[in-house]
């Protein structure tokens, strides 16, 4: 048996040790969080073989549950509720009622011993996929132990990717697959946790710091290799000194590329840098509502950029001393930053809060602003767009059409990315405004009817 955790650092070849070690002549599932992973791992496959293995299936962690736990076994489902007349038509990408809002119970909420806690008209809700897996069981039924039995047999090799971003009932299955798949490999990057703004609380990571996360692992059987994925291949000696100095990060360099760091204290420096196109900007959130091209600290996760100019909140005022104790950040500040300024290849300006609050205005659009950029044509249907934003502070526009909503997120580069609910998950595909978006996801709805 091969059970084994790779702990990596930011830009050290995650994908790249994975599509390496397989082999194409064995069976491999290879398990990633996001569809942005998937991509990777398959371009990274055809680099290495010119094609995707026969044998070699890559999946989201959503896919695989879908397709090995659920959908093969939703005759378990009904059984354990005792409804042979239950349906399952689909998912539903729909947020689930939650118990309480604002600290106030929920009329709407359905306690998880009821199937309505799991299913809408029919339709499973994606956030709970993980959750019904895990409770359908009693002395008869086991729907995550059979299901496993199946998956051990069927793969030689199974590869989880960014292993970090399993969080409550997610890291609950994942830790029955460890238990009961003979070879596995884990890998990812423990300072990424919690950085998604979407799931960065609950188990295993409440309450815990580095060295007993080691613990945790090696509690499950699991050999922890620390030193494999040390080195980053894409960030400089110097950015990995910065790091491994200010956020007491144990990560070093390849030396592959070179990277200063600087921190601007000059307005108009700074000026010069908000209005250079090819440095991008990170910020902590909003990134779409200035006029620069710039990203938010979380949503820049799995980027490499040339050069970035970080804008700094007031909990990092001192990040330019020597003596900056990380201890007061907390573990999400921490991580945040960890991922924002090892994206870059290159250069890595820094901005204190105080700096950049005097120009601030200068670039940031006003509502009517970003609406007259949308450029939206109002024949396409009645509704307006409605700004909103999303838990980890980015902002998206949303819509009816009918019976359904069009989500649009403005995405990195002045594109718009567009999110549509359907069985499998999300149109994914990239416009260059939200009309042209709009105009798809009508166009794809009706063909559907």
């Amino acid at each position: 048996m091969d059970k084994r955790v790779i702990l990596a650092v930011a830009g050290a070849g995650k994908t790249y040790k994975i599509c390496n070690h397989l082999d194409e002549n064995k069976s491999n599932l290879i398990i990633a969080f996001t569809h942005r992973n998937v991509r990777n791992i398959i371009e990274e496959l055809v680099k290495r073989f010119g094609y995707v293995p026969k044998y070699t299936y890559i999946k989201t962690f959503d896919s695989f549950l879908l397709s090995h736990f659920i959908k093969p076994y939703f005759s378990l489902v009904k059984l354990f509720f005792k409804d042979n007349n239950l349906k399952f038509d689909g998912v539903t990408m729909k947020a689930p009622h939650q118990q309480s809002i604002n600290g106030h119970p929920n009329p709407l909420y359905i306690k998880d011993s009821l199937i309505g806690h799991y299913l809408d008209n029919n339709l499973l809700y994606c956030d709970r996929f993980s959750k019904l897996i895990v409770k359908v069981k009693n002395k008869n039924i086991n729907i995550l132990d059979t299901a496993l039995e199946g998956v051990n047999k069927f793969y030689d090799y199974l590869y989880i990717d960014e292993f970090q971003d399993f969080r409550n009932y997610d890291y609950d299955v994942l830790k029955q697959i460890i238990k009961k798949c003979n070879n596995i490999i884990l890998v990812g990057d423990y300072y990424q946790h919690s950085v998604s703004g979407t799931n960065n609380h609950g188990k295993p990571f409440d309450g815990v710091n580095y060295e007993s996360y080691i613990k945790i692992l090696e509690e499950q059987n699991l050999l922890v290799d620390q030193t494999e994925l040390i080195k980053s291949r894409r960030c400089s000696k110097e950015i990995c000194n910065f790091v491994s100095s200010r956020l007491n990060i144990n990560i070093e360099s390849e030396e592959i590329n070179q990277g200063k760091i600087s921190f601007i204290y000059d307005e108009l420096q700074l000026n010069n840098i908000l209005k250079d196109d090819a440095i991008i900007k990170l910020v902590n959130r909003n990134s779409n509502s200035y006029s620069f091209k710039s990203l938010n600290w979380s949503y820049s996760k799995g980027d490499t950029i040339d050069g970035i100019c970080i804008i700094l909140t007031e909990d990092l005022e001192d990040f330019d001393k020597e003596d900056f104790d990380v201890k007061k950040l907390s573990d999400i500040t921490r991580n945040v930053i960890y991922v924002a300024i090892t994206r870059s290849k290159s250069d890595v300006y820094f901005v204190k809060k105080s700096l950049f609050d005097k120009i601030k205005n200068n670039y940031q659009l006003s509502i009517k602003e970003v609406n007259q950029h949308i450029n939206i044509n109002p024949k396409l249907s009645s509704n307006s767009w409605q700004q909103k934003t999303s838990k980890n502070g980015n902002n998206y526009y949303e819509k009816k059409y009918k019976r359904e909503l069009i989500r649009v997120f403005p995405s990195k580069y002045g594109k718009y990315s567009l999110a549509k609910y359907k069985e499998n998950g999300y149109y994914e595909q990239k416009f260059d405004t939200m009309e042209a978006a709009e105009e798809f996801f009508i166009k794809k709805t009706n063909e559907n009817k």
